[in-house]
């Protein structure tokens, strides 16, 4: 036990630095600063190393942690990497007015860089749709990314051309989930493959230029 309690409070230090104030098998205090705000968290750990409570001084912040799906129900072999994620997640300013795209900005490239190791090319957004572009194993790939599922959809090809227009398919959904890892990892192994294995039509799917 001891052991356990030594290895992931060692693995804290080493990950968010002087944010830990203390670390303990049951409790750990985390004080930090973000945009000139002081935020204290203190995270109350069963015997197993799952969180059973989690408080927070800041309610901007905790609205944030909520609407970033940390999963705070996390099983403990994973909870070094939860923690991490909450210690970077920035703290936007309620004061701008591109707050909330900002902030939605972020959850999109936080999700890419957690689930698909990559930081997205470029992440724009057009209406309500946010639309990404993403480089794999040297292939270049454009979707439209849901916010409200954490998806990828609508992925384009611009590297595949059909009748001279980069191919499109249109019902392709990635879920960038704890419970699809299986599929992601299959995608990010061989995309294109993943992408024919999926959709059998794509020979015939019409292509569409990236906006």
């Amino acid at each position: 036990m001891q052991a356990n309690r030594i290895s992931m409070c060692d693995m804290l230090e080493q990950q968010i630095d002087d944010a830990l104030t203390s670390c303990t098998e049951q409790l750990i205090v985390i004080d930090q600063k973000k945009n000139d705000t002081d935020i204290h968290y203190e995270i109350s750990l069963d015997a197993n190393k799952r969180i059973v409570r989690f408080k927070i001084n800041n309610a901007h912040m905790k609205q944030r942690i909520k609407t970033s799906e940390i999963p705070l129900n996390t099983k403990s072999s994973t909870i070094v990497k939860v923690i991490k994620r909450i210690v970077d997640l920035p703290r936007e300013n309620p004061s701008e007015n591109t707050n909330t795209q900002a902030g939605n900005k972020f959850l999109v490239i936080d999700r890419m860089k957690n689930y698909l190791h990559l930081t997205p090319d470029n992440v724009g957004q057009k209406g309500k749709d946010f639309l990404i572009g993403m480089t794999i194993d040297n292939k270049k790939f454009y979707a439209k990314y849901d916010i409200a599922t954490h998806s990828i959809r609508y992925l384009v090809l611009p590297d595949i051309k059909l009748n001279g227009k980069s191919v499109a398919v249109p019902d392709f959904v990635l879920e960038l989930r704890d419970d699809n890892i299986h599929n992601i990892s299959k995608f990010l192994q061989d995309p294109i493959g993943y992408v024919r294995s999926h959709h059998q039509n794509i020979d015939v799917l019409y292509g569409q230029q990236n906006q």
